[in-house]
């Protein structure tokens, strides 16, 4: 797993051991930044890497040059791999870090700045996407004109959780669902 673009192109990323975590395919993430590339702006956007694992969505994000990235994920060692990613790629500075739920991170972060573009990967089949959609709708933690993309399982059923779908992109093994506000 490596960074595709940007100025930290090429950085090899550390993953978090064991099988709890899955990171998203370098095909996938590069897809990814291309479609929203036609509908947001990344630079200087600020990022939410949902669910980060390795957090190499949001470090993505901040090499093709968005202005600031959370990351939030449960785990001690995802965090832990995060925060090693961050200052490998040299981007710690422009980056938040919370070892916490979905939920709980999410009603940490209402109130402040919206986010242009949130992306989460939620353990497949866990239910855990449609809650943090809704929480998001709720909260107002989508700045206007932003998106949220959820990677699904392939045969995942899309949660309706208080935002429209704007894009389904599917891949052989998931999907990337895009929402936006309606």
């Amino acid at each position: 797993m490596r960074v595709i673009s940007g100025t930290a192109k090429g950085h090899a990323l550390y993953a978090p051991k064991g099988l709890g975590t899955r990171p998203t395919e370098d095909m996938v993430r590069e897809s990814f930044f291309n479609i929203i590339s036609n509908m947001v702006r990344i630079e200087g956007c600020r990022f939410l890497d949902m669910f980060a694992g390795s957090g190499a969505m949001g470090i993505e994000a901040l090499s093709r040059g968005a202005g600031f990235a959370v990351f939030a994920d449960s785990s001690k060692e995802s965090v832990g791999t995060i925060r090693r990613n961050l200052a490998k790629t040299r981007l710690e500075s422009r980056a938040a870090v919370y070892r916490s739920d979905a939920v709980k991170a999410l009603k940490r972060l209402s109130g402040g700045e919206g986010f242009g573009i949130i992306y989460m990967d939620p353990p497949y089949g866990s239910g855990l996407c449609g809650q943090a959609v809704s929480c998001i709708a709720e909260n107002g933690i989508l700045a206007g004109g932003g998106i949220v993309a959820a990677e699904l399982a392939a045969k995942e059923e899309i949660p309706c959780a208080g935002l429209g779908i704007i894009r389904i992109r599917e891949y052989p093994n998931s999907k990337i669902v895009f929402f936006g506000g309606i």
